[in-house]
């Protein structure tokens, strides 16, 4: 806006009398529009993000560990920066805003800080392109990640960790985690956030190494072991070592109209029973059994 528009719209206002602006008051009348002018326009936002805390590294845990995205309380779940401003009121900064969602950045982190406390482990996030079969999982609920009225930050989650899919041996905890930042600004509050969370991983890093440890897998088993015995061929299962039947056995038509009696007692351990004499397959190793199917009932 022009100097004369300006003091033409004052005008026909009544601010200023028509046709009329005394050369003492057009600079201070323009002066005071710059600055009603200046308070309209809104301040740039500025982002922040938490940061990894090193911590002390160990093996123990699962080769390959899937952390899901973190449950968040529903008001910590928004781009604003909040804290505390009374027992009952909240504050949330308009323009000090998260990077990105407050569950996503707390899952990136968290894996980081997991993936250098845990040697030998690989955490991943559901939140990535990731996607294989875990040894455990790591389950999170964020009940409160604030600075309360007193400026101190309050980290307080449950958390439960499990192996496959079963959920095997689970384990649950509450953490709560508190620390006063350095100073009063913005980046002191997240500074603090950030080694809160890096304690939430030590505690999480220390439940995964203490899992218990997974049962070994079936060498060569297939989906009939300890029943039938393996689909894939002779040999003896290290889960249940009973007698493995040959695949043609299996691929019977009677097989599947086996009795329970049968069924258990193909399922003896095999010393009990006597490899077939000549067997390609057959050794002190692993000894085998030739099992013929039970012929039809007459009628």
């Amino acid at each position: 806006m022009t100097r004369r528009g300006l003091l033409a719209g004052l005008a026909q206002a009544g601010v200023v009398p028509a046709g009329v602006v005394p050369a003492v008051l057009a600079p201070a009348v323009l002066a005071l529009s710059g600055t009603a002018l200046a308070g309209c326009t809104s301040a740039e936002p500025a982002y922040f993000t938490l940061a990894p805390v090193p911590g002390a590294a160990a093996r123990g845990g699962p080769k390959l560990v899937e952390l899901q995205r973190p449950g968040l309380a529903g008001y910590l779940d928004r781009p604003g920066i909040v804290r505390a401003d009374s027992a009952y009121q909240l504050r949330v900064a308009g323009t000090e805003r998260w990077g990105e969602p407050l569950g996503d950045l707390i899952a990136r982190i968290l894996s980081e800080n997991l993936n250098q406390r845990l040697s030998g482990t690989s955490v991943f996030t559901t939140a990535g392109s990731i996607s294989a079969q875990p040894d455990a999982r790591i389950e999170l609920d964020v009940q409160r990640f604030d600075a309360d009225a007193s400026g101190e930050v309050v980290l307080l989650a449950q958390v439960a960790v499990s192996r496959g899919r079963n959920r095997a041996g689970a384990a649950t905890r509450t953490v709560r985690q508190t620390m006063r930042p350095a100073g009063p600004a913005t980046r002191d509050l997240v500074a603090a956030m950030s080694t809160v969370l890096g304690g939430l991983a030590d505690t999480v890093a220390g439940m995964l190494r203490g899992l218990p440890a997974a049962s070994p897998s079936p060498s060569g088993c297939g989906p009939g072991c300890g029943g039938l015995g393996c689909g894939a061929g002779n040999g003896l299962c290290r889960r249940t070592r009973s007698c493995l039947l040959d695949s043609a056995v299996l691929a019977h038509p009677l097989t599947p109209a086996l009795s329970r009696r049968e069924r258990e007692r193909t399922a003896r351990p095999h010393a009990n029973l006597q490899p077939v004499p000549g067997s390609a397959s057959a050794s002190a190793a692993t000894p085998i059994t030739r099992f013929s199917p039970p012929r039809a009932s007459r009628r």
